[in-house]
């Protein structure tokens, strides 16, 4: 069983680097930095704002998403949920951390990634190795994921990526859907699929990226055709309606 204390710590540590109290210019470790500023769109109306930081210092990446429910959805879904990923370069994931409190639910949740062996190891709520997963080759987390997709957007080329979510490992099917013109910015747009390699039962745990990543579901996603690469526009395909995420603000630390 894991202390109280010390259960805190990789979150502490994690806060203090994202905060900037670790942080020095002086140092010559930074090599990048950048947030992203994304509404979560229904029938036009935001109901979600997601902000991601993703700092790369000399070996190793710090990236951190917060979702919160704004407008409408604090009627319908409130969300107030944070994710914390330290990763290798090429968005490989060393640990994946949720902070999760939903309507009615809440979670935290750390997931130990070992890329080499292909094992991931789970502690929920300060229990560990309540979950061991072991399969071959690297897997991200939807939000690293999404990061890697964004280094590699512009090529005009398909590929399978393997992505951890919703207690299983899942195949990512991303094929190059063309270019469209994306609030008057030409964009290579991408279409995801998903499907379920391990047959792990699945858990209750987050509504943003569980209910992306299953069976049966489609995201379209856009970068901007250029030196950028924008992760601008995405649609996650539902009935009756499509839910959208639209970049509304950027900016770089470099």
């Amino acid at each position: 069983m894991i202390s109280n204390s010390n259960k805190f710590i990789p979150w502490l540590f994690i806060a203090l680097l994202l905060t900037g109290l670790l942080y020095s210019d002086e140092s010559g470790y930074v090599v990048r930095e950048e947030s992203f500023t994304f509404s979560i769109r229904y029938l036009r109306l935001k109901v979600t704002e997601v902000t991601m930081t993703d700092r790369f210092f000399d070996d190793t990446g710090y990236l951190e998403v917060k979702a919160k429910s704004a407008g409408l959805g604090n009627l319908l879904f409130r969300v107030d949920n944070i994710y914390s990923i330290i990763y290798q370069d090429d968005y490989v994931p060393l640990e994946y951390a949720k902070a999760i409190k939903q309507k009615n639910f809440s979670q935290h949740r750390i997931n130990h990634f070992d890329p080499e062996k292909g094992l991931i190891n789970t502690v929920t709520d300060g229990i560990p190795n309540s979950e061991v997963l072991e399969i071959g080759g690297i897997y991200r987390d939807f939000f690293s994921a999404l990061l890697y997709l964004r280094r590699e957007g512009g090529s005009g080329e398909s590929r399978e990526l393997q992505i951890y979510a919703n207690n299983n490992i899942w195949i990512a099917r991303v094929e190059y859907a063309g270019t469209e013109k994306i609030s008057g910015r030409m964009s290579n747009k991408y279409s995801i699929d998903f499907h379920r390699k391990t047959s792990n039962t699945t858990q209750r745990s987050d509504v943003l990226t569980n209910n992306i990543v299953k069976e049966e579901s489609t995201l379209n996603i856009w970068f901007t055709d250029d030196e950028e690469s924008l992760p601008i526009q995405a649609e996650y395909e539902a009935s009756p309606f499509s839910l959208y995420w639209v970049l509304e603000n950027y900016r770089t630390g470099e």
